[in-house]
């Protein structure tokens, strides 16, 4: 053959196979997982959406196949978790051991520079104390004077970016060093509050030229970056305040409801639709009290989101509270039946009529839930013997009772402890139209509704209200 054809063969080659890699549309993930606890490994977004479970052989292996995975992810297993970077067309390899979790993540493979600096840059936070696990730590790292406190972020941060300009990977800088830019604004930010709570100094405050400074710095963030907006919560959770802080601002200024102001201002934005589409879908909980201004913002959300499955669920969501509207006061309750109880046996919201009924529905991940207990324990004992029982039901799932129980014991809860037959889809719950918690409810000793939404055990209006009815 002749020499010339030969190299003009291979180069040939060589190009359909580089247009053949462009193509891959996945991320082959495979490794070795030491002393595993767990024989499963999560991989979720940022911002806690599934992607894929892995499962995990009984010698640590596993294997798998990530499809369309670009950006930020998150690998969890054994209650612990790390940060990866994907791209199609990466193939990594993973060794770490559970016991020293951090310390021995180690990435080979296509892909692997950039995961091994992520790993690395976990490490770096530990060193300077910005991954507090006690109180201990939490008191170390944020008891520091301002200026102690200032150098402390700014040496994490020059430590860090050298790190980084190591890299080849020109995008992923690029994006990454953006990234830590935010990460330095938000370790800046957390200064003032968290000394207040790991001193109990309510009224302290950091100096004037330090806030400015911070102030200046989130001034110079870009709003409108859809990238970052998808792979960065730090990001995210800047362009939502500062979505609400110019909602407000035009809600005073034209003197309408906060929900037209959000309608108007999305209607004209100029974001990228998936943004909008996360923004309508943080103030969905605008339409769950049925007013004028819920119905004509249910209306606009309609007209503004392009997600049909969105779409339907909102309006299944919508016309179900319509009728939970209907539950006011003088009607007859929604019925719970053979809810079990931590005392033993089951028992129905029938075998309590006679007597006023509260209802706490909590659970034991719900920490607003867990801070009204101090109150809830300090009213049972002022009523006891009243006309009145205490009723908690847990929305806890079946398979978490052990944690409810031992919660219930932990804190020594009285009162009627029960635990909801299937969780937040039990059907008492869902006719009650209840979509957080902790929810309290007030029932009349014949099974009428007094309050489907009473006042919590901590606001002073509980006790006004009890007193009113005589109890």
């Amino acid at each position: 053959m002749n020499p010339m054809k030969k190299v003009s063969l291979i180069l040939l080659v060589i190009a359909f196979i580089s247009c053949q890699e462009t193509k891959v549309n996945y991320t082959l993930l495979s490794g070795n997982i030491e002393n595993s606890k767990d024989s499963i490994l999560k991989i979720s977004t940022n911002f806690g959406k599934k992607i894929k479970e892995i499962k995990i052989k009984d010698n640590g292996f596993f294997s798998d196949t990530i499809y369309n995975s670009n950006g930020y992810f998150k690998l969890s297993t054994a209650g612990e978790y790390l940060t990866l970077y994907l791209n199609n067309g990466f193939n990594l390899e993973l060794v770490l051991d559970t016991k020293q979790f951090d310390e021995t993540v180690l990435f080979n493979g296509i892909g692997s520079e950039v995961n091994n600096y992520l790993a690395k840059k976990i490490l770096i936070l530990e060193k300077y104390g910005f991954v507090p696990t006690t109180d201990k730590e939490m008191k170390a790292i944020y008891t520091l004077d301002e200026k102690e406190y200032l150098s402390r972020v700014n040496l994490l941060k020059t430590e860090i970016i050298k790190e980084l300009t190591s890299l080849s990977n020109s995008k992923f800088k690029e994006m990454e060093e953006e990234f830590v830019n935010y990460e330095y604004i938000q370790n800046l930010a957390k200064y003032q509050p968290l000394f207040r709570f790991v001193t109990g100094e309510s009224n302290f405050k950091a100096s004037e030229s330090y806030m400015s400074f911070i102030e200046d710095l989130k001034d110079e963030i870009a709003y409108d970056n859809l990238e970052h907006f998808l792979n960065s919560q730090i990001y995210r959770s800047y362009f939502n305040k500062n979505f609400k802080i110019s909602v407000y601002k035009k809600s005073q200024r034209e003197n309408i409801t906060i929900e037209k102001a959000i309608l108007d201002t999305l209607s004209h934005a100029s974001f990228n639709q998936l943004m909008i589409e996360e923004l309508l879908k943080d103030n969905e909980f605008r339409v769950t009290n049925i007013t004028s201004e819920s119905e004509e913002f249910y209306q606009g959300i309609l007209n503004l989101s392009s997600d049909e499955a969105y779409k339907q669920y909102l309006t299944k969501l919508y016309e179900k509270l319509k009728k939970v509207a209907k539950l006011s006061k003088g009607a007859i309750s929604p019925l719970f039946k053979d809810y079990e109880s931590v005392a033993g046996g089951k028992i129905s919201l029938s075998d309590l009529k006679g007597k006023y009924i509260y209802i706490d529905v909590w659970a034991t991940w719900c920490l607003p839930c867990i801070r009204e207990f101090p109150s809830l324990k300090k009213i049972e004992s002022k009523y006891s013997g009243k006309n009145i029982e205490f009723v908690s039901i847990s929305v806890d799932q079946i398979k978490d009772k052990g944690k409810w129980q031992k919660m219930i014991k932990n804190r020594k809860l009285g009162g009627i402890q029960l635990l909801a037959d299937k969780g937040l889809e039990s059907e008492f719950i869902s006719e009650y139209g209840i979509l957080s918690i902790p929810r309290f409810i007030l029932i009349d000793p014949f099974g009428k509704i007094v309050s489907a939404d009473a006042p919590r055990p901590s606001d002073a209006q509980l006790l006004k209200m009890f007193n009113e009815l005589g109890i």
